[in-house]
Order: C-alpha cells, then structure tokens, then sequence
C-alpha cells in the first residue's frame, strides 16, 4: 500500500538487490503462500495539512494486522512512513505517522511473530539507504533515515526541566482544560489557577453534572467556566472557542487532557473500537490546533501516554491515539507555535486509578507504578514552558519493561542485558515435558503468584501428566494470556499463535503443544 511512485521505487530497489519483490495497493486475498516480510507504506503525501489522514493510515495498518494475525505463513511485517519522528528539534513531522510507529511498537510486543519494525525516511532519496536497513537483521527494530545516514533511536533520561516557580500565568488570559471534569482535569485547572490564570474553561463532552464530576470542587470559583463541548466534533470545537472568545479575556493555553480506554488484544479491537479511542485524543488535538492557530498562546500541552512510547501490551488504540498528540506537539514547533506533548504513566488519580486489580498488577510487572499526585503536577508546571516537544513522565523499573517488552531503544537504561532464549532444539525429546511443565509454572508464578505453580507442579514418574486444570481457573484472561504467550515464546525462542491460549485453555494441553514444538531453522528463506 500507500503512494504508487514510491511503493514502485521501493521495489526496483529491492529487484536490485536480489530480492523477490511484489506490489499491491493492500493485502491480496488470499495471502502468498511461502515466508514474505509485508512492508506497509504510509500513504501520507506531502501537503500543507498533515494529520488529516489519521484515520486512514492507522486503519490500513490495523488490517493488514488483522489479516496477518490469522495467518500460518510465517510473514513478517515492517512499517515505512515519511517524517514520523524529528531528527532535529526543527525537524517538521506527520502525526499520522507518529501515530503509526506508536501502534506498530504494540504490534511488535502482542504480535512477536510478525516481528514488526519501523523504519522513517524524510524524503524519497532516503529510500536508497532505507532498502539496506531492510535487508540487515539487527536488533534495532526502528531506524530513523535521513540524508543517507541511518539511526536507531533510542529513549534517554532527560536533564532536570526549568524551575516551576518560573510559570507565571496571565491574570488577563482564558486557560482550557479539556476532559476537565474529570480528577486530573480538576487538578490541572486548580494548578493553573494557583500559578495566576485568569480564567480557566472546563471542557468536556458531558458537561458538569455527571456521575464522577471531578469539576464541583471549583464550581464556587468565579474563574472557572464550565463547558460541555465535543472537541472531537469540529464545528463544536470552533463554536465553543467563538464563544470563549467573545466572553474574553483572550486566549492564552491550552491543555488537551481527554481520553477514553478501550483495552484489549489487537485481533479483537474493531476498527469502530479504534475510532472512538481516536476520536478525543487525536480529533480532538487536531481540531483544537486548527482553532487556535491565530490566538496569542504561551502554550498547548497534550497529555500523551507511556503506552505510545513502550508500546503496552493491549493497547494499541491507546497508543495510535497518544502518538499522534507526540507529533502534534512536534508538528507545531516546527510551525513556530507552541507544543509540548507530555507522555504520562499512571497517576494515582484518574483513569488509571480505577483500574481493575490483574490490570494494575501487569502494569507493576511490566515496571510501571503509578506517580504521585504532587510529583506528577511538579512535573506538568515544570515542562509547561519547556523547550522539549515531547517528555515522558513516570515511575519506569526500565530492567522489568525490558524484559517485559521488546524495547531495544532502553538498552542504555538497564542494569545489564536481556536474558538470551533456550535453544529449543537442543533439549532432548525425553527432557521436554518437565522442562516446559518448569517453565510454565515460573512464568504463572509470576503472573499469578504462587498458587499457580502448585497447579503445574510436575507429576511424579509414572503419574498421569493430562492436567485439566483450566488456565482461567487460575486467573489467566485475554491480558494475561497475550502475556504468557509472549513470555513462553521469548523463554523458548520460537514463534507461537496468536490463539494459544484458546487452542490449550488447559495446563495439560498447552504443555501437550508446547512439547510439540519444532525448532525453527536459522536458515529460513524471506521473501520482500
């Protein structure tokens, strides 16, 4: 798919290199037979109003997903956009494609088969160089391309941000806050408040009054408006701005703070289910940038999320949504206006505090705890006036998120490196069964705790090993499940299906097909 000309070139240059090389406008029914790597184009082409294609580019790579998620061929996936990432701070770049690499690093850890990489050039004569990062099999699964020169990219503690005693607000300046009404709305409007604005505007699209109004707290406060307005709506967004407006005083700030989660696995999320994910978090940045271009801003901040950085598993409308508020920011830096796109953890407010238990606990085990209410508002009025386009912010153990996640771009944050596979092929035929019987129970115990490894204890000689004890007895569900099955596959260094945990909902069966296994050969042959 994507942009005829380049998806052309692409293969010529693959021809060139000895590669058998197909293109098609999207993924032929039914898929070619033998072991091809899917590279998927970004269909963005240059024009003066990037982000307009949002939802095009994240459905076509969402189905090119769905589609090689059902499949035995063994195909692999690489993701080729144009400006997803800045290489220099002035660097403008696509928050459609933004969007694409933060869904592409859920892909890479829900889907570990596909092994899914990201690769982004700035121009077409990068392609030249693009075709030997293609061919290379290195670690770094996303490599930035510019001026002939690759770069993997890589995530780095930042220096400490400006003192916060320096974020001085207008007394004769509108602040909006949308997803006010909510715990961290609330707070982010009485923070603002308290560094001097002169009037705050709630914004949400259920307005005050509802069940779980965090906004009552302020409602006596005569600089605080509240609004009910669906940013995500373009003519609501440009109405309720008209009106902010008229009302005065003018418009200074902007946080954009709403969201909603949707979480599950890839194959179950409905393109309907990607879309109402998108829409507050990516239409409403997009419409609130539209509008706001011609207002005197000392800044728009978008409070992004770690999901869009790490890639969290189960996430991955989350994540294309949060990616595209990153390019954004950097999007309107680039245009000479304000942008700051804060990528959060959990807060111990919010949406993630009514996170269900098993949700809070595969957080903890893949290194993030929630932050503190203080510190996290410390951090926002730190970087409200920051020179970065994009932060992250968080409580991150980086040794359990590595080991947890495919995140090569945290090497440089870990305490030492990754643990090395088994060598399935080397563990006699006779040796599987207690070896997996083992290993599945340290990795139940990890995630279930120890009650899970009695269950798959194994049995004495002789004792009959058909345990029917059901995984969702033991707690495994959808999450959970795409969990085990990522661990087991980085534990045996082998690809297994998506369905795994449907095909052997049992102890006895999963151990059944796992000792089943064949090695795969070193020497397996790829097609382009």
């Amino acid at each position: 798919g994507g942009e005829p000309e380049r998806a052309g070139r692409l293969a010529d240059l693959l021809r060139s290199r000895g590669q058998d090389c197909r293109v098609e406008p999207a993924l032929p029914t039914p898929l070619p037979h033998g072991s091809w790597d899917v590279v998927c184009l970004d269909a963005g082409v240059p024009g003066p109003e990037p982000g307009r294609g949002r939802h095009d580019t994240v459905r076509d790579v969402v189905e090119a997903v769905h589609r090689l998620t059902g499949s035995a061929e063994g195909h692999r996936l690489a993701l080729l956009t144009r400006q997803a990432l800045a290489h220099r701070p002035e660097d403008a770049v696509r928050p459609e494609a933004a969007s694409l690499w933060a869904l592409g690093r859920v892909v890479a850890n829900e889907r570990p088969e596909l092994g899914c990489r990201r690769f982004d050039i700035a121009a077409d004569g990068d392609l030249d160089a693009l075709v030997g990062e293609l061919l290379l099999d290195r670690p770094d699964d996303e490599v930035v391309v510019r001026a002939g020169v690759a770069y993997a990219t890589r995530i780095a503690v930042a220096p400490e941000p400006a003192d916060p005693a320096a974020a001085r607000l207008s007394p004769d300046g509108t602040y909006l806050v949308t997803g006010g009404f909510g715990a961290i709305g609330r707070l982010t409007a009485e923070t603002l408040l308290a560094r001097g604005a002169g009037r705050v505007a709630l914004v949400g699209r259920r307005g005050p009054g509802h069940e779980g109004d965090g906004s009552t707290a302020l409602a006596g406060d005569k600089r605080v408006r509240a609004c009910a307005c669906d940013v995500s709506d373009p003519d609501a967004c440009r109405e309720l701005l008209v009106k902010l407006r008229d009302e005065g005083p003018p418009l200074r700030g902007v946080v954009h703070a709403a969201g909603v989660l949707d979480d599950d696995g890839i194959e179950r999320l409905t393109w309907q289910r990607f879309a109402a994910v998108l829409a507050p978090k990516a239409d409403g940045a997009w419409n609130l940038h539209l509008a706001t271009r011609d207002d005197p801003l000392d800044f728009f901040v978008c409070f992004s999320s770690l999901a869009a950085l790490l890639g969290t598993v189960g996430q991955a409308n989350y994540a294309a949504a949060n990616g595209f508020l990153d390019g954004l920011a950097q999007l309107r830096r680039s245009q000479g206006l304000p942008g700051t796109s804060i990528a959060w953890g959990p807060w111990d407010v919010g949406m993630a505090a009514r996170l269900s238990a098993p949700v809070r606990a595969h957080l903890r085990r893949i290194g993030l705890t929630a932050g503190g209410t203080g510190e996290s508002l410390a951090a926002f009025e730190a970087l409200l006036f920051g020179e970065r386009a994009h932060s992250a912010v968080g409580r991150v153990d980086w040794d359990a998120a590595t080991a947890a996640l495919r995140l090569p771009r945290a090497r440089d944050l870990t305490a030492g490196p990754r643990q090395e596979s088994t060598e399935w092929s080397t563990i006699p035929a006779t040796e599987r069964r207690p070896f997996i019987r083992h290993l599945l129970g340290e990795h139940l115990a990890e995630l279930m705790g120890s009650s899970a490894t009695d269950a798959v204890r194994p049995a004495p000689a002789g004792g009959n090993e058909d345990d029917d004890t059901a995984l969702a007895d033991l707690g495994i569900d959808s999450l959970l499940g795409m969990e085990l099955r990522g661990r087991l596959s980085d534990s045996l260094g082998v690809p297994l299906p998506v369905t795994l945990i449907y095909d052997h909902p049992t102890v006895g069966r999963l151990t059944a097909y796992l000792c089943g296994l064949p090695a795969r050969s070193s020497n397996e042959g790829t097609n382009q």
